[in-house]
């Protein structure tokens, strides 16, 4: 099988168009977890510092190796109150009010928001503080606020729908990580067509995530997750009871911390998976990179409304085609059929008949393990995605 990709058409620039100077800029970028500014914002805020801006990370507070890490990148770092999740209105009050504090104390250039709260919080607090310089909001996905059936779900995401306009109405740039998110935006009115910047996810540095031989063994089959219900920790767990029902020699890992939102898989659920012996849990990794090395196949089951799942994008570098599930995020991913396989929402069955027909092609999955890198290497390069935001924070200028 020969496998050519081409660049993802939303990355593609000209060298020529390209301003690489943000010389005197000063740069805010807001996060809600301390870690998360170096795990999925670190490169961006290297390639910023490396074309002369100055950068202030923010986030709720944060342990000293992750402030020494903030420091060794050469950004300044300031804490915020920001609740990852939760409703209060009095918190989310405290966190708008810091963030206006900090940015009438900073006076950027630009601030660069990312995740929900951020984003929402952040666009209010610019406005607010004076809207000095130009707010950037990243859009990641859409969360469970979004497309809840419930009566108090529809009424919380009205209600995310409403800030979400009144932060980004001023907004220079919305970059989002799928086109399914972007069109929802324009489409309700959150923010304009020609204020928005697609891009194709965080991004990877591939030679950190370099390809990796594929093991030897049986099928071995790995998730990484937060260990929520709609990220399909269900789903695969049941999985892995099916598949064992007739290839109990198959492995099935999960990698992924009990995580504090409503949708959480309770902790009585996550004892059933482990007291039944069909998933390994082996609980949250600071590097997933070995975890990957050693599986066959990555697989994200998820119907959270996700932007464009890093872990997909990691398990692609390193060389490990991945079944997902068809959603928007998710299945803009991959290239089905070469990097991986899509599979139906919510469907335990449909994934477990997937996984048992990749037997089929295995003496091939070298191929796929090839194109998956292949792909990696045309889509997700963090430096490309990097230049593509900082052009866009220059055009703003």
């Amino acid at each position: 099988m020969t496998t050519q990709f081409a660049t993802a058409p939303e990355l593609t620039l000209p060298a020529s168009r390209v301003d690489r100077s943000l010389a005197g800029r000063h740069v805010v970028v807001i996060g809600a977890l301390p870690e998360s500014l170096l795990n999925f914002r670190g490169d961006l805020m290297r390639d910023m510092l490396a074309v002369g801006a100055r950068v202030t990370a923010m986030s709720a507070p944060a342990d000293r190796e992750t402030i020494a890490g903030l420091e060794r990148l050469g950004c300044d770092w300031r804490p915020f109150p920001v609740a990852r999740s939760g409703t209060d209105p009095r918190k989310d009050l405290a966190t708008v009010a810091a963030l206006v504090r900090c940015l009438r104390d900073l006076q950027p250039d630009h601030v660069i928001a990312y995740t929900i709260k951020p984003v929402i919080y952040g666009g209010i607090a610019h406005r607010l503080a004076g809207g000095n310089g130009h707010f950037h909001g990243l859009v990641t996905g859409l969360g469970i606020a979004f497309g809840q059936p419930t009566l108090p779900g529809r009424i919380i995401g009205r209600g995310v729908k409403t800030l979400y306009r009144f932060a980004l109405a001023r907004a220079a740039t919305v970059f989002f990580q799928n086109p399914d998110d972007r069109a929802l935006f324009i489409g309700r009115g959150l923010v304009p067509d020609q204020r928005s910047v697609l891009l194709a996810g965080t991004g990877l540095d591939l030679e950190r995530f370099d390809r990796r031989p594929l093991p030897p063994g049986p099928p071995r089959f790995l998730m990484i997750a937060r260990l929520l219900r709609s990220k399909g920790v269900l789903e695969f767990a049941e999985t892995a009871r099916l598949v064992h029902e007739q290839r109990p020699d198959w492995t099935f890992d999960l990698i992924g911390g009990v995580d504090s939102s409503p949708d959480a898989v309770p902790a009585e659920a996550l004892e059933r998976i482990a007291a039944e012996g069909h998933v390994n849990l082996l609980g949250p990794q600071r590097d997933v990179r070995g975890f990957l090395a050693r599986s066959h196949v990555f697989v994200l089951p998820s119907y959270y409304p996700e932007g464009r799942p890093r872990t997909i994008q990691e398990a692609l570098a390193i060389g490990r085609p991945v079944v997902t599930a068809d959603t928007p995020g998710c299945r803009d991913a991959i290239e089905p059929g070469l990097s991986g396989w899509l599979v139906p929402p919510r469907d335990a069955a449909a994934l477990a008949d997937r996984l048992l027909a990749l037997e089929a092609i295995w003496p091939r999955l070298e191929e796929h393990a090839s194109a998956a890198r292949a792909l990696a290497c045309a889509r997700y390069d963090v430096r490309q995605i990097n230049r593509r935001m900082i052009h866009a924070l220059r055009q703003a200028d």
